[in-house]
């Protein structure tokens, strides 16, 4: 038997969890009889690098590219210069040269995941 809170494998005499202290039966019939797979946590998409590349290259200087990536650090930082510094060519420079590192670098969102 498996708990249907935690997931975890308890005896299936107990009418609660041992691991996490909730009941797991009603009335004296198991609750969830299934196994831990059925726990098993959500796959995200992958991200898409043609898509990162076109978001950097027309809406860089905004982060938009980052934040598709899950960088969301990156991104705002990058709003943040371009929006409070944008009317200064040098800090609007380094953005810009950024990006293109970000462009040639990059191989993985924030979660780890491969972009393809």
């Amino acid at each position: 038997m498996y708990c249907r809170y935690c997931a975890q494998p308890h005896g299936g005499s107990e009418s609660y969890c041992p691991k996490c202290g909730r009941w797991t039966s009603v009335g004296g019939a198991p609750a969830f009889a299934g196994g831990p797979a059925q726990f098993a946590p959500a796959v995200a998409a992958p991200k898409q690098r043609v898509l990162y590349v076109l978001l950097a290259l027309f809406t860089g200087f905004f982060g938009v590219h980052n934040y598709y990536a899950g960088y969301t650090g990156r991104a705002t930082a990058q709003l943040l210069i371009t929006v409070f510094t944008g009317w200064l060519l040098i800090p609007l420079a380094v953005v810009g040269l950024w990006n293109v590192v970000e462009i040639i670098a990059v191989e993985r969102d924030a979660s780890g995941g491969l972009m393809l």
